[in-house]
C-alpha cells in the first residue's frame, strides 16, 4: 500500500510541474468580490495548495474520530471490568453471610474463627 501511495504522489508532483511549466497564460481569477491577474500554473498551484489543505484537515478528523473511538472501546471495557468486579465482591459478600448466619456468631468453617468471644462483641481495627 505503501508502494502505491508513493508511487501516486510522485505521479501528481510531476504533473503539476508540467502543467506548471507549459502555461504561463495570463488569467483574471474573481474569488470572494476580488480580482487577482495570474497565471495558469498559478491558479493550478492555487488549486494544489486547496487539496493538500483539505487532505489535511479529512486526516486530523480521521484520527480524532479514531481516536475518540478508542478511547471509548477503553472506557467500555473498563465499565465491564468494574462491573464484572462488583458482581465477585457481591457473590463474596453473600458467602460471607452465610458463614456469619443470622446470630452474628461465626460459624466453625469459617477461615477466621473469633474463639472466646461473646457474640456481637468485636475487635474494630
Amino acid at each position: 500500500m505503501l508502494p502505491l501511495g508513493l508511487l501516486l504522489v510522485i505521479a501528481a508532483g510531476v504533473v503539476g510541474a508540467v502543467v506548471a511549466a507549459n502555461n504561463t497564460d495570463a488569467t483574471t481569477v474573481s474569488a470572494f468580490g476580488q480580482s487577482y491577474d495570474t497565471t495558469q500554473a498559478g491558479l493550478f498551484l492555487a488549486g494544489a495548495v486547496a487539496g493538500v489543505v483539505l487532505v489535511l484537515g479529512l486526516s486530523l478528523m480521521i484520527a480524532g474520530a479514531r481516536r475518540r473511538r478508542v478511547k471509548g472501546k477503553r472506557s467500555r471495557m473498563h465499565v465491564r471490568e468494574v462491573k464484572a468486579e462488583r458482581e465477585q465482591l457481591a457473590e463474596e459478600n453473600a458467602r460471607l453471610r452465610e458463614q456469619v448466619g443470622s446470630d452474628g456468631v461465626v460459624h466453625p468453617e469459617d477461615p477466621y474463627p473469633i474463639e472466646g468471644r461473646r457474640a456481637g462483641k468485636r475487635t474494630v481495627l
